[in-house]
């Protein structure tokens, strides 16, 4: 069995150095008579919160084997559709128009395409 002296000395076993680990009677709000009101370890859950959070994800993403090579394939494809397919496939038709012939050109545009779409019949 651990020393209990051993175990205060270190703290609370999930927090990090980084993060201060509240008393009982601030975290729950009871000031038991004396002035604490709780809010002097809000700040500080927050970023313990925030912290396991983090922890999370990096030591799920750690533990990927399939995971790692599946996200890399993701994150191309997405690099691929957003960055390469933009450039060649969507050209920038309001390129070098003042605003009136903005507002006029989206407004011909969106009025042309709901008529040929009742026309249609969608």
């Amino acid at each position: 069995m651990m020393d209990v002296n051993r175990q205060e000395e270190r703290g609370h076993p999930l927090a990090g150095p980084e993060v201060p680990v509240c008393s009982l009677e601030s975290a729950l709000g009871q000031g038991m008579g004396r002035a604490g009101t709780g809010t002097e370890c809000r700040a500080s859950r927050r970023t313990f919160f925030l912290v396991r959070i983090w922890r999370f994800y990096r030591d799920g993403f750690q533990a990927m084997t399939w995971g790692k090579t599946l996200w890399v394939v993701i994150l191309v494809k997405l690099f691929i559709m957003f960055a390469i397919l933009k450039v060649f496939f969507f050209p920038d038709f309001l390129k070098g128009k003042t605003e009136t012939e903005k507002q006029d050109y989206v407004g011909t545009e969106l009025v042309g395409r709901g008529l040929d779409n009742l026309e249609n019949g969608f």
